[in-house]
């Protein structure tokens, strides 16, 4: 209830004043983390990059879409990081079924990279842990989704304690939530769950 009041309280701030008044032109995107930076032109010169990192940032959510081929590109250099290239359930899934196996082709990384490409933060809100709050996991709703099972249970969602890097490199490289360290067990601080507003003090 806090975090709504003050979300209504900013926004209601800014929209004071004169009729007119808007919110200026989209420069940032708050949705999953390390999609842009691992999967937008991650392996181009700097330049090259920064560019196209900021063209995704900038970009409406509805028109993301025009980077599922970038997407793709570099998912496939992840693919070849654990095992050989094609054998990640995950990246190379040819449906939400599991059942359906590995794609293969050319598109073999195309229904991966149309969710990632869609990068907003979801929970599910149909789970038990909705309920119960059990939201343990980041990424077990888009997870869920392309049909990686046993996170059913978890509402997914992300909070400041998160291991979310770690979790995205384990997806993209070896198909699972976990499985691929990224080298940092945690923050050096510890944040809060459950007090607005919600960041730790910084430590000098």
């Amino acid at each position: 209830m806090k975090t709504k009041l003050a979300l209504v309280l900013i926004f209601g701030l800014a929209a004071c004043g004169d009729s007119n008044s808007k919110l200026g032109s989209q420069i940032d995107v708050m949705g999953r983390a390390a999609v842009n930076t691992a999967l937008i032109s991650s392996f181009s010169d700097d330049l090259a990059r920064g560019s196209a990192e900021d063209s995704f940032n900038t970009t409406d959510n509805s028109d993301r879409g025009s980077f599922k081929s970038t997407i793709a590109g570099q998912l496939a250099i992840y693919d070849s990081l654990v095992g050989g290239c094609g054998d990640n359930g995950l990246t190379n899934r040819a449906s939400t079924d599991p059942a359906d196996g590995l794609a293969t082709g050319p598109d073999r990384y195309s229904l991966l990279a149309t969710v990632l490409a869609d990068d907003q933060l979801y929970v599910n809100g149909s789970s038990a842990g909705a309920e119960s709050g059990l939201c343990n996991q980041y990424l077990s709703a888009e997870l869920g989704v392309v049909g990686v099972t046993g996170l059913e249970a978890d509402c997914g969602g992300r909070t400041l304690n998160y291991d979310v890097i770690q979790t995205t490199y384990s997806a993209v490289a070896a198909g699972a939530a976990t499985g691929v360290d990224d080298g940092i067990a945690s923050d050096s601080v510890t944040h809060s769950d459950t007090t607005f507003p919600f960041l730790a003090a910084a430590v000098d």
